[in-house]
């Protein structure tokens, strides 16, 4: 459902009121005490360190004198950081909209800090038949 339908040439576009949602509490890892010879599991140590590479987890380790134990595993979290949306390619240029308002693009993102208005998120849309952000 749409909060507001915006009356064009051809038809009508479909607007919905965006609002942020509050933010989640993080779970947190419990932190062992790490002492030499200590054995600890290579997932949550990798955890522990913040996510670093497998390498440095490996080499943080062996430089505190820890043992680590088990298979790296894929963390769920690294691959979300990771991924990417892939982009839209045209194959057919005459296939994109010439009517403006017809098609459009957006994208959400955040920013660490507040903007000057008070705002953590944006909203970047493009309309395809003229490009205009």
């Amino acid at each position: 459902k749409f909060d507001r339908n915006i009356s064009t040439k051809s038809g009508w576009l479909g607007a919905v009121k965006m609002v942020p949602r509050k933010e989640q509490k993080m779970e947190r890892v419990a932190v062992p005490k790490l002492k030499k010879n200590t054995k600890i599991d290579v997932n949550i140590f990798h955890e522990v360190l913040g996510h670093v590479g497998d390498d440095v987890t490996k080499e943080t380790a062996l430089y505190y004198g820890l043992k680590i134990e088990g298979n790296i595993d894929p963390c769920s979290d690294c691959l979300k950081a990771k991924s990417r949306q892939k982009n839209i390619h045209f194959t057919n240029e005459n296939s994109r909209s010439v009517v403006a308002g017809e098609r459009l693009g957006f994208d959400i993102s955040s920013i660490k800090d507040l903007s000057l208005g008070g705002s953590k998120y944006w909203l970047l849309v493009v309309d395809e038949s003229r490009r205009v952000k």
